[in-house]
């Protein structure tokens, strides 16, 4: 065993010399945890030396300054190095892609197209209930028509359209403008054209 593991098994390393090194380390880094690191550091450091050397409480508190300003230099260097990488090359977002705006659009602008070929009967129910998310029977309440013809007139609107878009469906999200549909209903979501 070497002299460096008996001087620190034998006890000499008190509760004063460790607090000592712990608030050296804490005047260079700026946390308790990488502060009690570095300590760590040096008594592994001290530990796996052969020869104890001359005075080892000096030798503790310069190996924990070293210890601490390297900690202290790589966070730097971390931080630099994460902070040019982050603006060199920023994170993608696919909400944030030019291409999904045009795609938006281009599905709006087909849809309107289909709801303008469907009956004005078919396109009032239809609008109701997508542009103003009404329930069934509030658009049966202000057409003035029957619960059942609603159901209906909605149900032929959805299939005309299916038809004339030629059964292709955008992302449910994508054609609510970002919204999910509440009820789970089929088919497609319309917001207004701005």
């Amino acid at each position: 065993m070497s002299a460096s593991r008996v001087w620190l098994d034998s006890g000499l390393v008190s509760a004063d010399l460790m607090a000592g090194l712990r608030s050296v380390a804490r005047g260079i880094v700026p946390s308790d945890d990488v502060a009690m690191d570095c300590v760590q550091e040096a008594l592994l450091c001290l530990w796996q030396q052969e020869q104890l050397p001359e005075d080892p409480r000096s030798w503790l508190v310069r190996t924990v300054v070293h210890k601490a300003m390297h900690a202290r230099r790589a966070a730097v260097r971390r931080t630099h190095h994460e902070d040019r990488v982050r603006l060199e090359r920023p994170e993608h977002c696919p909400l944030c892609d030019p291409s999904r705006d045009a795609e938006e659009q281009e599905w709006r602008e087909q849809i309107e197209a289909a709801i303008r070929t469907l009956s004005a009967e078919l396109q009032s129910a239809l609008r109701l209930r997508w542009e103003n998310d009404l329930e069934y029977e509030e658009i049966a309440r202000r057409l003035q028509i029957p619960l059942g013809t609603v159901r209906s007139r909605l149900a032929r609107a959805r299939a005309a359209l299916a038809a004339r878009l030629g059964e292709k469906e955008p992302d449910a999200e994508l054609a609510a403008g970002g919204r999910e549909s509440t009820r789970g209903e089929p088919g497609l979501r319309l917001t207004p054209i701005q």
